[in-house]
This record gives C-alpha cells, structure tokens and sequence, in this order.
C-alpha cells in the first residue's frame, strides 16, 4: 500500500508542479477517486460505491447500516463516508514528507456505510467536511464518527 500511495503523491505532485493553475478541488478528486480504488481496495476489499461493500462483508459498516441488513443497502437508505473527510485526509497526504508520514495517513483512512440518519447527525454537527475541534494528526481517526454518536461493532 505505501508504494501505491507515494506513486500517488509523486503523480498528483508531478501534474501540479506542471501546471500551477490545475485547481486544488481537481487534485483532490483525483486523489479520492485514485486512493479509494488503490488504498481501500487493499485495506477493505473496495470502497467506491454501496453496490460494492453490500457485496463485500468484510466492508466496514455501522451498527445502524447492518441492522438495516446489506441485501436492503441502496442510496436512499444509506452511504459510504470516510472518517477523515477526503478534504482533510487530501491535505494530510499532500503535506506527507515521508514514508512514515504517509503510512500514518495509510493507517488513519477507515470508510465505512453509515445510515442517512448518520449522516444527517454528522452534517448537524458541523461534520460534514471537518475534524471535530482540536482534531489533529495523529489523534484519534475515528473522532468524527465518535462525536456524532456513530457506533461500529468490535472488531
């Protein structure tokens, strides 16, 4: 996974450094769509759409989501979030100097199904695209789901 992620970064670096007004929103859906298909894949067997982790049950789930059972998954009753939002994670990866450095992002990326009920409860809590406050690397990775009550079975 960390030969993967630093191709990654080299590649999205070497595109920036080529063309400075590439905008930051571009780099950072080049990066979601690359790391969730290169990174989940090899920590959660695939993450990039709820068809696949309702096939997949070894796919990270709320409590909430597997009450609701993966053969009743579908866009309208839940969907896939990261537990860093892909913002932040963007950032921490960026600014990743080493390999230890990116394997701590490596380590700190969870994505799981979460209810839209969930989700709602994350966007209440000014969540949806931020760290609780005083969140930093290296701190717990799961703190988002954690403040809005999200639970996930032992595992």
């Amino acid at each position: 996974m960390l030969e993967k992620a630093l191709q990654l970064q080299a590649g999205l670096k070497a595109w920036h450094a080529s063309d400075r007004h590439v905008e930051k929103s571009v780099l950072q859906r080049a990066f979601r769509n690359s790391w969730d298909s290169r990174i989940g894949a090899a920590k959660f067997g695939g993450v990039w759409s709820i068809s696949m982790a309702r096939k997949n049950t070894h796919h990270p789930a709320s409590r909430g989501a597997l009450r609701i059972g993966r053969g009743n998954w579908c866009g309208q009753t839940v969907t896939v979030d990261h537990a860093i939002p892909v913002n932040v994670l963007f950032d921490l990866f960026w600014k990743a100097e080493t390999a230890v450095d990116m394997m701590a992002v490596i380590d700190a990326y969870a994505v799981a199904v979460i209810t839209r009920e969930e989700n709602e409860r994350l966007n209440a809590a000014g969540l949806r695209s931020r760290m609780p406050h005083g969140w930093k690397p290296g701190d717990e990775p799961l703190a988002r789901w954690i403040a809005a009550g999200i639970e996930f079975a032992e595992r």
